[in-house]
């Protein structure tokens, strides 16, 4: 199993669009239920600030194949204060959130 967390700012003048796109990921999410991922995006309290957790049950990014999530990262350097930062990260402790 993966599990990546990614973390970010986006330009306050983007907040809207990168919403809809983020959004729109969600709604084909719902859609497809492709199997083996659990997703979440977080937007922090200073409103630009971002925070994505991703478990992957197989191999590989399943994510990637959907197209409203290559749309929103196609220009999502674009819409950021600086360069995401994905992290493959290793569960120490969990309570409910990753199982």
């Amino acid at each position: 199993m993966r599990h990546v967390i990614v973390t970010y700012k986006v330009k306050p003048e983007c907040v809207d669009e990168h919403l809809s796109l983020l959004g729109a990921v969600f709604n084909e999410l719902v859609r497809a239920r492709p199997p083996g991922v659990r997703y979440a995006a977080t937007r922090a309290s200073d409103g630009v600030g971002f925070t994505h957790i991703a478990v992957f049950e197989g191999p590989g990014n399943p994510l990637t194949a959907l197209a409203s999530f290559q749309a929103f990262v196609r220009d999502v350097n674009r819409r950021c204060d600086g360069a995401p930062r994905p992290l493959d990260v290793t569960v120490v402790g969990d309570y409910g959130i990753f199982s």
